[in-house]
């Protein structure tokens, strides 16, 4: 029964691990794409780092945007990490709470790129756009695992 027990916690784990690895990753797959260019956002916040302030047309656009695409990035990073903490600790309030966090913050990113019309506009989606939606669906998925292997702990 205990083997039994321990086969019931580790299905949870190793979804919730897919999860946050998936979202790290899905950040280093194409984002935007044109027939010239295929770039992550991980390429993206490099490009935008690297940038002379003549791309921008104004000082204060090219101060947001060097710290607003690479900290939305470090945020998605942090959060899917928190994510996968609570997870192997069998946390699923704070699972939530930290996938609710990723969502929010690719979610931010991907309104930002399309709102300035650079993706979709400028360029077309790239296959990050549809690995995000399945990185909310794992993380998502590990969450009610999680929950469940709880409840079957208790009993």
């Amino acid at each position: 029964n205990s083997m039994e027990k321990t086969n019931n916690k580790i299905i949870g784990m190793f979804i919730g691990i897919a999860g946050a690895t998936l979202a790290i990753i899905s950040l280093f797959l194409t984002f935007a794409e044109s027939h010239m260019v295929n770039e992550s956002l991980f390429g993206i916040a490099k490009l935008y780092i690297n940038s002379d302030s003549g791309v921008w047309g104004s000082k204060e656009y090219e101060t947001f945007y060097k710290i607003f695409v690479p900290t939305m990035l470090g945020l998605i990073i942090l959060f899917a990490i928190i994510y996968l903490i609570t997870c192997v600790k069998m946390k699923p309030v704070g699972m939530i709470v930290s996938c609710v966090l990723t969502i929010v913050a690719f979610e931010v990113l991907k309104w930002d790129f399309s709102d300035r019309g650079i993706v979709p506009g400028s360029f077309d989606k790239g296959v990050a756009f549809t690995v995000i939606y399945i990185v909310y669906a794992v993380m998502i998925a590990g969450i009610i695992v999680r929950f469940i292997e709880k409840a079957k702990n208790k009993a």
